[in-house]
Order: C-alpha cells, then sequence, then structure tokens
C-alpha cells in the first residue's frame, strides 16, 4: 500500500446517534473519491453499489438521496442496531483482507458448514477487488472465524421456516376446525391476518438484516481507507464559513 492510503488499524472511529443525524448518503458516498488504494477502491465502489440496491425499488429506481442521513437510512427503529454493528466491526481488519487477497478469504470460511457449503457453495475468488461479494455473504467469519454458519444462511432459513409456518397453520386450522369455522366465519379472517402478519414480519427481519449489514460493513471498510480526521477538519471549516 502507499502513503496516501490512511489505514486506520490503530483503531476506527465509534459512531454515535448525533453522526447517525449528521452523517448523509453523500459524505458516505465521497469517501470513494478519498480512497488511493486501487484494490480498495473497487471492493468499496462494489460496496456502494450493494449500498445503493438496499435502496431501489422493482423498477430499478434508486430512492436514496445525497441528503438522506444515516438515521433515515437505518431506520428510526434498527439506529441502535446500527450502532451496535458499527462498535462490533471497529475490531475488524479489513486492511489484512486487501493485502493477502483470495487466499486470506478462503483460509476465513475454513469452518463453513458442509451442509452449507452444499446448499451454498462458496464464491471463488480470482483476485482482491472480488472480494465486496464475499465480505457481504461471510460477514460474522471476519469477527469469528470458529463460526460454521453464515448469519444470513441463519436467517434466510428463518424467513422460510416463517413463510412456511404462518402460511400452513392457518390453513391446517381451517382445515382442522372447518365445523366451527362455518358458524363463526371470523375465524376465517382471523386465520388470514395471521397468515398476512407473519408473512410481512418475516420479509422486514430479513430486509432490514440486510440493510444494516451492508452499510455497516461499507462504512467499518471505508473508514480504514480514508482520511476521516481531515474529513471532519473539512466539515468544521465549511461550518465556520457558513457562519461567518
Amino acid at each position: 500500500m502507499d502513503g496516501k492510503t490512511a489505514l486506520r488499524r490503530e483503531g476506527k472511529p465509534a459512531y454515535t446517534q448525533a453522526d447517525l443525524q449528521r452523517i448523509t448518503a453523500g459524505d458516505l458516498r465521497a469517501r470513494l473519491e478519498r480512497i488511493d488504494n486501487r484494490q480498495a477502491h473497487a471492493i468499496a465502489a462494489k460496496l456502494w453499489k450493494a449500498v445503493e440496491l438496499q435502496y431501489t425499488n422493482q423498477y430499478g429506481q434508486l430512492m436514496l438521496k445525497d441528503s438522506h442521513t444515516l438515521l433515515r437510512m437505518a431506520g428510526n427503529s434498527l439506529r441502535h442496531r446500527l450502532l451496535a454493528r458499527l462498535e462490533a466491526l471497529r475490531r475488524v481488519d479489513f486492511g489484512d483482507i486487501v493485502v493477502e487477497g483470495p487466499p486470506r478469504m478462503e483460509l476465513m470460511i475454513a469452518n463453513l458448514h458442509p451442509f452449507v457449503r452444499f446448499l451454498h457453495p462458496p464464491l471463488r475468488l480470482k483476485k482482491t477487488e472480488d472480494s465486496a461479494a464475499h465480505l457481504l455473504r461471510y460477514l460474522e467469519f471476519i469477527e469469528n472465524p470458529e463460526q460454521s454458519v453464515p448469519e444470513s444462511f441463519r436467517r434466510s432459513w428463518l424467513f422460510v421456516g416463517g413463510m412456511f409456518g404462518f402460511l400452513i397453520m392457518p390453513m391446517l386450522m381451517l382445515v382442522l376446525f372447518i365445523d366451527r369455522v362455518r358458524e363463526a366465519k371470523w375465524l376465517l379472517i382471523v386465520g388470514f391476518a395471521v397468515m398476512l402478519g407473519g408473512v410481512i414480519l418475516s420479509g422486514f427481519q430479513l430486509a432490514g438484516f440486510g440493510r444494516l449489514r451492508t452499510i455497516s460493513l461499507y462504512i467499518s471498510f471505508t473508514d480504514e481507507f480514508v482520511n476521516l480526521d481531515e474529513e471532519q477538519e473539512m466539515e468544521s471549516g465549511e461550518q465556520g464559513d457558513a457562519e461567518a
């Protein structure tokens, strides 16, 4: 790595709720321009694309604006989970991953469970620049190499299980108590309400997890490759000019 690259191995910054209200999507995207390391920039750019994908609707339109704060991006109800995720990632050194490349990635998932390998074969990396998808899928393995099942895999199966349970159970109850349903039509409404509510809740737990995971990974990764002290000085200078 060249001397211009600011790796913050001595400790990445801590974030507070005030930071969530201050930092905007435009601030996060602008970090890309200040990453000098070619490989790190390529990874960060792909991670940012993954962030934008979280805010792209079914018509391919990006709903994320530069003025949107981190608090709005995460959702007010998930702010504490985002802060906790960022705090946990302060201990992770992504610089080593960039330096060592694909061999480091393969070593990271050495304990991946055979069942997971069979259902969801690991990505085959040829270049360090292709590490973004690998980081998103196996983020927990960087924090704890002893793990055997990715959190995303667990939650995906939880989603499938929730969908199955909430779809099948009300129908099973209707079949078992069909005579009572004929007498009390409201049981039919309750059954389908439970089914619909379960589907929505299952979707929210998976969507919220993916959004926080992607945002926190992008922030923590770029924390190591940009000069955040310089960023804060620039912001302070802009505020001083505005007050003057």
